[in-house]
């Protein structure tokens, strides 16, 4: 199994991309170590597994409706209620998804 995370956090605390190019889809994809793509179904499925295991994660999973992979390179959430710490704790998928 391999481990990596959306976004991370360089020396200055600042977040950073990591396995993600930004918030729009870009036109290279990521691979996983066998040369696969990944794909934004194996996403969401590790996000649901790391909000099982995290205080943030399962806090933002309540307030999700919906979390989708409605294509190859895209992930939808949808809020069902505000959730301001969503884009400010991106970072927090530093720490390696369950």
């Amino acid at each position: 199994m391999v481990f990596d995370t959306l976004y991370g956090m360089n020396s200055k605390l600042e977040i950073t991309l990591q396995m993600v190019q930004g918030h729009t889809v870009g036109d290279d994809g990521r691979l996983w170590h066998d040369g696969e793509r990944v794909l934004a179904r194996d996403c969401t499925a590790s996000i649901r597994r790391w909000s099982k295991r995290d205080a943030f994660g399962d806090a933002l999973m309540k307030a999700t409706d919906e979390l989708s992979a409605p294509d190859d390179r895209k992930i939808r959430f949808r809020l069902r209620r505000p959730f301001p710490l969503l884009e400010r704790h991106r970072g927090i998928l530093e720490y390696p998804p369950a």
